[in-house]
């Protein structure tokens, strides 16, 4: 009896890994991808040598960090102008074909959500003029923390509370009137990015870094009310998605909605402690599983760009604001990089069946709704 019983449990175990190789056999290939840099790393004034260095490195495309908000807009526009031209001409000597990304933000002083009628339409104007700027370095999208923000966050204006930080019900009904004054600003500024032919990609950011829209639920709501998908979309960060997401379930769930009603969506693959992407816990199955779901699907053109980023410790202002307590890269920011491009790949190629149908599944229920 007990040979009997054995020799059933070997046939199941057999018949159980013949079926899982089959499945992984029969899947297609994963879609070509997609891959890019956030420039980031090399701080916000890279140079010819780092270029040549991503260039050289797997990367197809390259998201350019544009941050000189207070320079002379028409001298910003040279630099970029000449920028553009010396990364495409690295990049014809290397036989590639390069899309370029502009990743960038608001400011305090600029913020299209503020309840102060000036400094939300300076943020719409600061928001134009991004556009701008990705025209003149000849980029379609602009990504990054582009609605809130960075690290601003909202403090009592009168009473015994005056100069505290907002937190509970006052901060969230505060937040509620900052997104609904933002709605129709957001809505004006996409406008004039489908005119430019930009793609306006808004990176929801962790608590600890805004003080709202920190999840992709959230997020995916906010686009609903804008209802621009023609040109504006969301930036899923792994970073934020790992620190602030609400499960596996509401992702998916908020992924096909978004994916279904045409949203654009770009993917930043970034550690939570900002460094080095193949030295970190991220949900590379459930993002890269998701995305070839969707493209699976033959009804959808699906495939969107996937950008690395990492932060230097040599760059002040994300040692401090991210808080960065290891030592900077210096020599060996170009092995970074390289490793992080071949790590990526692989991640990419060795997705699991099952997360594939999972992102397939999410799409077609989305389909449904």
């Amino acid at each position: 009896m007990q040979r009997f019983l054995l020799l059933v449990l070997i046939s199941v175990v057999t018949m159980i890994t013949e079926f899982s190789e089959s499945i992984a056999a029969d899947g297609a290939a994963p879609p070509e991808l997609r891959l890019s840099l956030v420039t980031l790393i090399y701080g916000f004034d890279p140079n010819e040598e780092n270029f040549a260095e991503i260039l050289d490195a797997d990367y197809t495309e390259i998201e350019f960090a544009v941050f000189d908000h207070d320079a002379p807009p028409e001298d910003s526009l040279r630099r970029l102008r000449n920028t553009g031209e010396m990364i495409r001409r690295l990049a014809r000597k290397r036989g590639k074909k390069l899309q370029l990304h502009v990743v960038s933000g608001s400011t305090a002083a600029a913020d299209p959500t503020s309840l102060d009628e000036d400094v939300g339409r300076a943020g719409v104007a600061h928001l134009k003029l991004l556009a701008d700027k990705a025209q003149a370095l000849g980029a379609k999208s602009v990504t990054g923390p582009t609605i809130l923000p960075w690290k601003e966050h909202p403090v009592y204006l009168a009473g015994e509370e005056q100069g505290k930080p907002l937190w509970g019900h006052d901060l969230v009904n505060h937040m509620r009137q900052r997104i609904d004054a933002a709605v129709p600003r957001i809505q004006e500024v996409a406008d004039y990015y489908e005119k430019k032919k930009v793609v306006l990609y808004f990176e929801y950011l962790t608590h600890w870094e805004s003080p709202g829209l920190n999840n992709l639920v959230d997020t995916a709501a906010f686009l609903k009310e804008v209802n621009r998908p023609e040109s504006f979309g969301v930036v899923i960060d792994t970073s934020h998605l790992t620190l602030d997401g609400r499960g596996e379930e509401a992702f998916l769930h908020a992924f096909g909605d978004l994916v279904v009603k045409g949203f654009p969506i770009h993917i930043h693959i970034s550690a939570p402690h900002r460094g080095r992407v193949d030295q970190a816990i991220l949900p590379w199955n459930l993002v890269f599983g998701a995305i070839q779901g969707a493209n699976s699907i033959d009804a959808l053109d699906f495939n969107p760009a996937i950008s690395v980023e990492i932060f230097d410790a040599e760059v002040q202002a994300f040692s401090q604001g991210v808080v960065l307590t290891r030592a900077p890269y210096g020599e060996q920011r170009g092995d970074v990089i390289v490793t992080a491009a071949s790590h990526t790949r692989k991640r990419w190629e060795s997705v699991p069946p099952f997360a594939v149908e999972q992102g397939r599944q999410a799409v077609l229920s989305a389909m449904s709704r």
